[in-house]
């Protein structure tokens, strides 16, 4: 068919067209299903079913934010008797605001999803849609536009046609690659053949070998520079150096040479020459003067090529080794003449049946992706809620990616506020000289995300990777940084080729970003320690911190002299933090008089500090023991309501008989008493220090 109801037609052309289909000599080429003779009536089409469109790196920059428009048309087939409405939808798998957006006004910054088709009028209504070209690899995306319509009473409805709109957006970046290289071999070798290449009895020998793209990547060649090709000679029986010898390479999407039909590739580079070779047995190895960039995704084309200027018929030819690479008995993955040198044009080709070639090897250079190391270098794009993005310096350098946002950020820059390969001290340890700054223009305290830091390994300073962690700080610089702006994460450490390391870990809010090795310790801020004495003769104390990082725990000590301290307790850290964290502690029980209290914090690595000292004046009035949990099941503790220096603690069943018996000596608030080989029931303890006696029951369960 022409076009959908000939709405692309003029009322002329229309007309010109039906009538010249109708003549009985056309008449015959019209399908008994084309609309073109039949009318279509008031429904609305899109003009086309689908379209492809790619990110333009070279797109308009608007902000931080590169796009291009792209203007369609929907169509109505005659015209409605009452105005009526189309209302865009949308589905698919590529994102709308993040990959593509749509209007039908013109107007992005206020868009609509309304198209109106007016009564007595069939013009088609244009929308345009904006394809974004950002900074995430991901692959070929899919944005289906769909409508509903509204016919206002009127006779328009939905076609069926082309009721969607399908366009194919095509990503245009690249994953980050690491520099690797390495000699990988293709085929396993089957048979030997000594009709090509290295035959001594030619004048001249001309031949081509197609190796598929994924018979090199199944052996590990990426791609990045060909350096290196290797052949296997068998059987070294040649006599004589082959001169003038000529290797070229070339990308091609032939499968075969000879398939049916026969085909050369034309157009090849010379990758290696020299004005004689004699070839040895086992391994022929030839450094490439000239790498070939192999793609990845071409199959790859050889020619190996040489002019002895005159025949030997007393010569030989080399076997070489070979294998078969799957194709059938007519299809030729090798095809070759004799007498011919590599300036003369193929005319009659012999080739070797069911794919075979000769085995090879292939040395693989891949210059990595560069890693950002200059301080100042700086890169800004846009950041949408759920994108995850790749930042490239303004030296065309990887600097970091962000990846998991959580909410819509707008221009987000990085940049290094520092670099260098020195490692700096710091809050007892060391700190990397490169410093990331990462500032967003919304949204930036309260999005979570994942990042990833890129370091080339001489920024590393010879640390293992594996100790180092990443900290965060929110201070406006790092010397600024301290234990209530900045947090140490342990990060997730990956490697990207030989030479560059990757640190990743999962933050909230934005700021500056550096590694730090085993050796930093942020000390805990405690400010405020203070203590009171409740109604019951008790001490209560409190303490907050304003920040805690790699906090284990704190020991509450009491002393009565002020000089000679007891533990008495211990609480946990609540946990890394940057916001204010509560703390309390009641002391049940403390003898008469004053008590003395500090608190002594110990971090995971086990380095500790103390507090300031308090002193809490417990009234005369007597305290008594306790004993508690009750019920218990393994182990009671019997507080003794005040430091003692002797007690001695019975302990009797429901009928009075003792059956336990433990004696305290040396200064002490508590005792533990081990009571997991009594059977379940109630029992008293007979409680004795100096001139106090005391009864308690407790039930163990």
């Amino acid at each position: 068919s022409y076009t959908n109801c000939y709405t692309l037609f003029t009322n002329g052309q229309k007309a010109r067209v039906q009538a010249a289909m109708s003549l009985p000599s056309r008449a015959s080429f019209v399908a008994g299903t084309n609309l073109s003779l039949v009318p279509c009536g008031t429904t609305i089409n899109f003009s086309l079913a689908t379209a492809s469109r790619t990110e333009d790196i070279t797109a308009p920059l608007n902000g931080c934010r590169r796009y291009r428009d792209y203007s369609y048309q929907m169509s109505i087939g005659a015209a409605p008797t009452s105005t009526a409405t189309a209302t865009l939808t949308y589905s698919g798998t590529a994102i709308k605001g993040i990959d593509y957006d749509v209007t039908t006004n013109g107007n992005f910054a206020v868009p609509s999803n309304l198209l109106t088709f007016t009564t007595g009028s069939t013009a088609a209504q244009t929308f345009t849609v904006r394809v974004y070209d950002d900074a995430d690899v991901e692959a070929g995306e899919a944005a289906i536009i769909d409508f509903n319509v509204n016919n206002g009473g009127g006779d328009a409805s939905k076609g069926t046609t082309t009721p969607t709109f399908t366009i194919t957006i095509s990503d245009n970046d690249l994953a980050p690659t690491g520099s690797s290289s390495g000699t990988f071999a293709i085929g396993v070798a089957a048979a030997a053949v000594n009709q090509a290449p290295f035959d001594a009895r030619q004048q001249s020998q001309r031949a081509q070998f197609i190796y598929r793209a994924g018979e090199l990547t199944a052996a590990g060649v990426i791609a990045g520079n060909i350096t290196s090709l290797q052949l296997f000679v068998n059987s070294k029986l040649s006599t004589r150096p082959f001169t003038n010898l000529f290797i070229k390479m070339a990308h091609t999407n032939l499968n075969y040479l000879v398939n049916g039909s026969a085909s050369v590739i034309a157009g090849m580079t010379t990758v290696y020459s020299t004005a004689s070779y004699s070839t040895i047995a086992g391994w022929n190895n030839f450094n490439l003067a000239t790498p070939f960039a192999w793609d990845g995704i071409n199959n790859l084309a050889i020619e190996i090529c040489h002019d002895n200027v005159t025949a030997d018929a007393a010569n030989a030819a080399d076997q070489v080794r070979t294998f078969l690479d799957g194709g059938t008995a007519t299809q030729g993955s090798t095809v070759y003449q004799n007498g011919i040198n590599c300036g003369q044009s193929f005319s009659s080709l012999s080739y070797f049946g069911s794919g075979r070639k000769p085995i090879i090897r292939l040395g693989n250079v891949v210059i990595g992706t560069a890693i950002e190391t200059v301080v100042g270098s700086n890169s800004t794009i846009d950041i949408e809620s759920g994108s995850s993005d790749y930042f490239y310096s303004n030296n065309n350098k990887l600097l970091m990616r962000l990846t998991g946002i959580s909410a819509t950020l707008g221009c987000v820059s990085s940049s290094l506020d520092e670099a260098g390969t020195t490692w700096l001290n710091y809050q007892g340890g060391q700190r990397s000289a490169k410093v990331f700054a990462v500032t967003p223009t919304t949204n930036g305290a309260g999005t979570n995300y994942t990042i990833s830091l890129y370091f080339d390994n001489t920024e590393l300073g010879g640390k293992t990777p594996a100790t180092l962690r990443i900290a965060k700080t929110s201070a406006a610089s790092v010397a600024a940084s301290n234990v209530s702006n900045t947090v140490l994460v342990t990060p997730t450490v990956t490697t990207l080729g030989s030479g560059t390391t990757i640190f990743t870990a999962n933050f909230t809010g934005f700021s500056r970003f550096f590694l730090v090795d085993a050796g930093v310790a942020l000390a805990i801020e405690l400010t405020s320690f203070s203590g009171k004495v409740t109604s019951e003769q008790n001490s209560l104390l409190n303490w907050t911190t304003a920040s805690e990082q790699d906090n284990r725990q704190f020991e509450i000590q009491v002393s009565r002299d002020a000089v000679n301290f007891d533990l008495l307790s211990t609480v946990a850290s609540q946990g890394n933090a940057t916001h204010e964290q509560h703390y309390e502690f009641l002391h049940l029980n403390p003898p008469p008089g004053i008590s003395f209290y500090r608190l002594k914090q110990t971090d995971l690595d086990g380095k500790y500090t103390y507090s300031k000292i308090i002193a809490l004046n417990i009234s005369s009035t007597l305290t008594k023991a306790t004993v508690y949990p009750v019920p218990a099941k393994n182990v009671i503790t019997i507080n003794f309501g005040g430091l003692i220096s002797k007690a001695e603690v019975s302990i009797y069943s429901a009928d009075m008989r003792k059956i336990k018996h433990e004696s305290v000596t040396g200064l002490s608030a508590r005792k533990d008493i081990n009571i997991s080989g009594l059977t379940p029931g109630i029992y008293f303890i007979r409680y004795t220090s100096g001139n106090v006696n005391e009864i308690m029951r407790f039930i163990k369960e």
